[in-house]
Parts: C-alpha cells; sequence; structure tokens
C-alpha cells in the first residue's frame, strides 16, 4: 500500500486527469438539477462558448461566473462555479 500524501493516509485511485476535471454527473444529479431550469438539445455542429469571470478569489479558493452562449451572442446557460487552487497546471487538448 502507497502513502500518497503529507498526513499519510493512502492513496485513492482518482483516476485520470480528465476524470476529475471534468467528472460525470449521476442520473439522480442530472434530475435534481433538470428542476431548477430547462433543457435544450443542441445540433450537432452547434458552437458555443463559455467564458469565465472571476468574482473573488483567496490562496485556495476562486469563485468564477460563467456564461455559456450561441454564435449570436444570446446566453443560453449561467452558472456560478467555485475552484480549488492548485500549484498543479492542467493542458487540455482539442479532444477534451
Amino acid at each position: 500500500m502507497s502513502t500518497g500524501n503529507r498526513a499519510g493516509s493512502p492513496k485513492r485511485d482518482a483516476g485520470t486527469d480528465r476524470d476529475r476535471m471534468f467528472p460525470r454527473l449521476t442520473p439522480e444529479q442530472m434530475d435534481r438539477l433538470a428542476s431548477h431550469g430547462r433543457t435544450r438539445a443542441f445540433s450537432a455542429g452547434e458552437v458555443l462558448t463559455a467564458r469565465a469571470e472571476e468574482e473573488s478569489a483567496s490562496n485556495r479558493l476562486a469563485f468564477y461566473r460563467v456564461a455559456v452562449r450561441r454564435q449570436d451572442g444570446v446566453v443560453v446557460a449561467l452558472f456560478r462555479g467555485t475552484v480549488y487552487r492548485t500549484n498543479q497546471e492542467y493542458a487540455l487538448t482539442n479532444n477534451e
């Protein structure tokens, strides 16, 4: 058994970087979220752009407001996100 953190507790299998950065919601979580909004299907090839604006930040936490827009500028989704800041850098490819 390996000890992966400073406290000496067992290192857990966290999956790939992609899995940690973009976790999948369970059906129950999707149902809960759906009750707070509405769903809309988008066509294949339709371009959506997400832009995050930092609202506030400290050494370890940051809060962002994210707007997702269609090509014509209409906002189709709006949400807030909380991030835990680390010194680790993530490189994304076009497939992610």
